[in-house]
């Protein structure tokens, strides 16, 4: 049995100790426990603390409702729009519609037909589907020129209205691109406008015949080392060594013409040069049974075949040469290559009757014949017809007329005198002593009226530009166009909205700071001397503008490096004097002969002149005027009165809203690439360099960011402002005699079939017996009145009185009744196509009134649609139309009420001799 065993009880210095160790443990061990446990208690606590400071309580936003725009594309001059109630639908939406009443009909590329070409743009940003100008006039069913055969040189030109057409001879050929042509008398021309110009000139029936050189190898005839052949179908030059430059082999072989050649080489080369098609009989000496026994006639080749030899036809290739000549079985032939073969096929002899085709020399129908008032007589289907010029060459050359009137050439006198029938010569050279020879702010004279006119078309293009009357104008043009029609004199001050400087508008360069107009100070700019626009020379761009500021009024760099370099840099001589007599005597100093070294004198006694402190264009004060102007001299340096008193350290405060940035890196969207203009959007949108616009038709480089829509001086038109708008004229003008836009034609209303006019002769488009470059003409003589020609005392006083005709409307203006086309304008309900009665598609209903009434035409709607085919709805079309209606077309619109007027481009009157 295991008995237990306790343990030994420790002796009693074990005892001791470990009741010392309980002590300490009771002591320190104990407490520091408690410290832990508070330290802990303590951080917890914190930590809540700071957890419920913290803590806000979670919000669940709502998800928001898809953007209806996101993802839709909208072209063509639409823009998307979200509906109010619900964001997640949205439409394309066009704004930009609003189109002048103007009547320049054309057709488009979807087979309908436009009052004008705005009316063409807003139905393709409706329809969000393009629409190319196929031609200008209605979409007619037979082009004018296809019943019409031009001969003698001329060619078919079709009026401005597209609806007839006439034969005309070229008056000049400048600027036309060289391209070769081959006319039918076997030479070669410039360019077919040369060829059809000679033909006019001599008066013989050259045609093209076709594009390139009539013998490509005639570059190649001197070269004894090769020949040249021409392909017949491509016409193009195929060079080949000659038969002797064949390698020396001994292979000889028998052809098809029954003759033996070395090699095949031999052969084949051979063949080419003669214009004979040889093949391999066999290898080997042809015998004497393949040889021809007597030789061919009529220019036959000997063709050794499997039934024996024979004279034939048939080896015989012409080249594709031009060398025409007349036989004398009365048919031309395009090379003597071609007679000898119709002679083998003819089996007959074909003598040469001349060089060159048979009809060359065929009596033109206008020989004897005279023309009147400077007409020229042209060949139409084969009869003799006097025609006035339509264009003229642009070559300016201003003569004046006996009429009065000022001409850009004498072509354009001779053809206003052909158009009116009467002997117009020259009084003497360069313009006429008109009435508006000093037309001002912008206005444009008018030749033909003797008037000053303000053309006011502007394109919009969104970019607000502030006027030195304190308003903001939607453009630029628009600026321009009230400062011709009010006879104001306006300046662009900034770009952008006008903001005021406190009670000020800051101009001339000057700087809004700390609400106050300040010009800018030029301390530190670095010496570059430029010549100002008033003959001062200035040490730099910035002293310029400072000037320009100072004097309020346009300074512009002329040119860089001093205004009187001529002087030169050394030397002598009378010229360099005078020079430096009259620079300083500009800068206010006297010349003196006598003195030895500087012979300017500054003599300016300043001491007795009051003090009265003035701050210097240079930063610095001068104790008076007199000082600063000492020093202008002294120093030969532009310096004018920045303003009274001392010169004030420019506070760092930073500039008011309308301070533009220094530079244009600190713009929103940074610089273009030049470095200078600041970009208007990103990617460069707005810059010069994306949008190209014409540097004649806009008034500067940059651009609408969103549209890309340059900034058109008046009457001019185009994305680019590269073209006049309808109903004006002369964008030449603007390049060369720097008018401040586009001429307005000006057509009679009731003389002229449209609005618009030739672009470089502004020639309207008259009606049927009506004359006049601007179709106010009758045919005896009388100008064309308010309803048609003056009739005297027998004009209607009253509509009951007037037959309007073709829809026109009768209107009284100042007492005077007179028959007025409708507006195009239609109202939305009746925006569809329809189909004429002329077999001809339009817009709408409205426009095709008004192209009838303007054409003196009844035309009826036949129906809704399109004429060949039923009407189509596009798809995502803006702002669609009405289903067409079943029933019959609607009864017109009712006469407008008494006053109302035909929209038309107004040209509002000026003082004096203004329109």
């Amino acid at each position: 049995m295991t008995s237990c065993h306790y343990p030994t009880p420790p002796p009693e210095r074990d005892r001791m100790y470990q009741h010392k160790v309980s002590l300490v443990v009771r002591y320190f061990m104990i407490p520091c426990n408690i410290c832990l446990i508070l330290l802990a208690t303590s951080t917890l606590g914190l930590a809540v603390l700071l957890f419920l400071n913290n803590y806000k309580p979670v919000h669940f936003t709502p998800a928001q409702p898809p953007d209806g725009c996101r993802g839709m594309l909208c072209g063509f001059g639409a823009v998307c729009e979200r509906e109010a109630a619900d964001s997640s639908k949205a439409e394309c939406v066009c704004k930009k519609m609003v189109c002048p009443s103007v009547v320049a009909p054309v057709c488009g590329s979807d087979s309908s037909t436009y009052s004008n070409e705005c009316e063409l743009e807003k139905a393709q940003c409706n329809t969000q589907r393009r629409i190319k100008v196929l031609r200008k006039g209605p979409c007619a069913l037979k082009d004018p020129c296809s019943e019409m055969t031009c001969s003698y040189g001329s060619t078919c030109i079709q009026s401005s209205d597209g609806l007839s057409a006439k034969c005309m001879c070229p008056l000049s050929c400048d600027g036309k691109p060289e391209q070769v042509m081959c006319g039918s008398d076997g030479q070669d021309y410039r360019n077919e406008c040369e060829l059809h110009k000679q033909a006019c000139h001599t008066k013989k029936n050259v045609r093209l015949q076709r594009q390139g050189s009539c013998n490509p190898c005639k570059d190649r005839e001197n070269n004894l080392n090769v020949a040249c052949r021409v392909e017949p179908r491509t016409h193009q030059p195929l060079t080949f060594p000659l038969p002797e430059s064949c390698p020396p082999v001994n292979e000889p072989l028998c052809a098809s013409d029954g003759q033996t050649y070395e090699s095949e080489c031999h052969m084949t080369r051979t063949g080419m040069q003669k214009g004979i098609e040889l093949k391999k009989i066999h290898p080997g000496r042809c015998k004497k049974q393949e040889e021809c026994k007597e030789e061919c006639k009529f220019n036959g080749v000997c063709q050794v075949e499997r039934l024996g030899v024979r004279c034939s036809c048939q080896p015989i290739q012409c080249d594709g040469t031009y060398k025409p000549l007349c036989g004398k079985d009365g048919r031309t032939y395009i090379n003597d290559c071609e007679r000898r073969r119709a002679e083998c096929h003819a089996k007959a002899h074909i003598p040469v009757k001349q060089q060159g085709p048979c009809d060359l020399h065929t009596p033109s129908p206008c020989l004897g014949k005279a023309c009147e008032f400077g007409a020229v007589c042209v060949v139409k289907n084969d009869e003799p017809v006097c025609e006035c010029a339509g264009a003229c060459p642009q070559t300016p050359d201003l003569v004046c007329g006996s009429d009065g009137h000022s001409y850009g050439s004498q072509c354009e006198m001779r053809a206003m005198g052909c158009a009116l029938q009467k002997e117009i010569h020259i009084q003497h050279r360069g313009p006429c002593d008109e009435a508006c020879a000093n037309c001002s702010f912008g206005a444009i004279c008018d030749g033909q009226s003797g008037r000053c006119v303000c053309p006011q078309e502007c394109v919009e293009s969104h970019q607000p530009v502030c006027g030195s009357d304190g308003s903001t104008y939607d453009s630029e043009c628009e600026l321009h166009v009230r400062a011709c029609t009010e006879q104001l004199d306006l300046r662009v001050l900034a770009q952008g909205e006008c903001k005021t400087c406190g009670s000020a508008m800051c101009a001339w360069g000057a700087r809004c700071i700390q609400n106050k107009c300040e010009c800018p100070q030029c301390q530190g700019q670095a010496f570059s001397p430029v010549c100002g626009s008033d003959g001062f020379t200035y040490d730099n761009t910035c002293e310029l503008g400072v000037a320009s500021c100072v004097l309020k009024k346009k300074i512009e760099a002329a040119k860089p490096g001093s205004c009187d370099e001529e002087c030169g840099s050394g030397g002598s001589g009378s010229g360099i004097e005078s020079c430096e007599q009259d620079r300083c005597r500009t800068f206010g100093g006297s010349w003196d002969e006598d003195a030895e070294d500087d012979r300017c004198v500054c003599d300016f006694d300043c001491h007795r002149v009051p003090r009265n402190p003035v701050c210097g264009s240079d930063g610095k004060t001068y104790s008076n005027e007199c000082e600063m102007k000492k020093a202008r001299c002294e120093r030969q340096e532009h310096l004018l009165i920045q303003n009274q008193g001392p010169c004030t350290a420019i506070s760092a405060t930073s500039p008011t809203e309308l301070t533009a940035p220094e530079h244009c890196s600190q713009s929103v969207y940074g610089c273009c690439r030049d470095n200078k203009t600041a970009a208007l959007g990103v990617g460069l949108a707005g810059c010069p360099s994306t949008c190209q616009c014409n540097p004649y038709g806009s008034y500067k480089g940059t651009c609408d960011p969103a549209s890309g829509q340059c900034s058109c001086k008046p009457g001019v038109g185009g994305q680019k402002c590269d073209r006049c708008d309808p109903s004006f004229w002369n964008f030449r003008g603007i390049v060369t005699e720097n008018l401040s836009g586009c001429t307005p034609c000006n057509c009679d209303a009731v003389g002229s079939v449209r609005d618009d006019c030739e672009q470089m002769s502004g020639l309207c488009s008259c009606k049927t017996g009506v004359k006049g470059m601007k179709c106010n003409v009758c045919p005896d003589g009388s100008k064309m009145g308010v309803s048609g020609c003056d009739t005297g005392a027998d004009a209607p006083t009253s509509c009951d009185e007037l037959d309007c005709k073709f829809g026109a409307l009768c209107d009284k203006v100042n007492g005077q009744v007179h028959c007025e086309c409708p507006s195009p304008d239609c109202d939305e309900k009746n925006k569809t196509k329809v189909c004429g009665s002329d077999g001809v598609t339009y817009a709408d209903q409205c426009q095709l009134r008004t192209i009838a009434c303007r054409q003196d035409k009844h035309i009826t709607v036949e129906r809704f649609g399109q004429c060949t085919e039923s009407i189509i709805e596009p798809a995502g079309r803006p702002t669609p139309y009405p289903p067409p209606p079943p029933t019959p077309p609607p009864p017109p619109p009712p006469p407008p009420t008494s006053g109302s007027r035909r929209r038309t481009t107004a040209h509002h009157s000026l003082p004096g001799t203004m329109i």
